[in-house]
């Protein structure tokens, strides 16, 4: 966790606001919203056991996922996506909204395998929505999905940089081991792919915010096609310095205006104290981008400030930041600079 109160609050909260981002674009759903593809079962004489198979798969599945709270007793009402943090829907909805869990249902099914948490308004709520209630099932897939998630995280704090040959037969073995039968462990992306974004490094790490206190395996499970991926990149821990140092410097920086040589000696002092060096790139934002963001209002005011910080591909001891000013050319593709840029 950061020494820095303020940078566990906004890593907490990224993973509250990509989910609800989902919740605005409608029309692009997450691949948490796909329908579930099921198998038909055309043998009657065994058809009991396939059902059985469907639900506790189904339930696994809506365990995987985050819980929808919705502000209402349909769908036409402000939603809510909190951490399924392993207590019941109604409870976790009941805590998001603030209302009593008995003024609250949870219901299930539909076109898209989550749970959808409403006010309560009597008998067959749940199948007026086209929904059905929540499996039985669920409390023990839940608790299963939560035990994995413990598994996953332990893994990837198991040693400063898990290698990914090591984080994927380790977590193949997991999932083996807790009933996940048929899942594929692979990495996302090439190290080469993720150093453009990440930073350089060839360690395995669970998806998401370096910056949240507790990683959050939604990211990194796809229950559609059993499948959890992987990042490849720094070491988690050096990440998550990174990211909290470049929060810090953004604040801290944000209601002063300094020159390029200013700012660049200022960061270079920042990085020694944790033995990093620097390494910059200075461009003009790219088009569009950085509204609301707290650099924001100095660089409209002709303030050199800092945009980015990552590992540098191939040093770890070294720190990219990339340096916005306007005037300033603008990167290549309206991107991230390339990593010849940084010296």
């Amino acid at each position: 966790m950061s020494e820095i109160p303020f940078v566990n609050q906004l890593g907490d909260a990224i993973d509250r606001a990509v989910a609800a981002e989902s919740a605005r674009r409608p029309l692009r759903r997450p691949w948490w919203r796909r329908p579930q593809v099921l198998i038909a079962v055309a043998v009657v004489a065994v058809g009991c056991g396939a059902v059985a198979a469907r639900t506790v798969l189904n339930s696994s599945t809506l365990a995987m996922h985050p819980v929808e709270c919705l502000s209402g007793t349909t769908f036409k009402s402000q939603i809510a996506f909190p951490e399924n943090n392993g207590s019941s829907p109604v409870q976790i909805c009941a805590s998001a909204l603030g209302v009593p869990a008995p003024r609250l249902i949870a219901c299930a099914g539909g076109r898209y395998t989550y749970v959808s948490v409403f006010y309560a308004s009597g008998t067959g709520q749940c199948r007026r929505l086209g929904l059905r209630p929540l499996p039985a099932s669920y409390t023990a897939a839940q608790a299963k999905v939560q035990e994995l998630a413990r598994a996953l995280t332990s893994l990837q704090t198991s040693r400063y940089c898990v290698p990914p040959a090591t984080f994927a037969a380790t977590a193949r073995d997991t999932l083996d081991r807790l009933g996940f039968s048929g899942w594929r462990v692979e990495a996302g992306s090439t190290a080469q792919e993720e150093a453009h974004v990440i930073g350089g490094g060839d360690c395995a790490s669970l998806p998401g915010s370096p910056l949240s206190t507790r990683p959050n395996i939604m990211y990194a499970l796809d229950p559609d096609h059993r499948v959890l991926t992987f990042d490849l990149g720094p070491p988690p821990t050096l990440s998550r310095l990174v990211q909290s140092l470049a929060a810090s410097i953004q604040h801290a920086t944000a209601g002063r205006c300094s020159s390029q040589a200013g700012l660049q000696a200022y960061l270079r002092r920042r990085l020694a104290r944790h033995h990093l060096g620097a390494a910059f790139a200075i461009t003009a934002a790219p088009p569009g981008e950085g509204y609301g963001d707290v650099w924001y209002h100095a660089y409209q005011q002709g303030c050199p400030v800092v945009g980015l910080m990552r590992t540098a591909a191939g040093n770890l001891g070294l720190i990219d930041v990339w340096m916005l000013q306007r005037g300033e050319a603008t990167p290549p593709g309206h991107g991230l600079p390339p990593q010849r840029a940084f010296h």
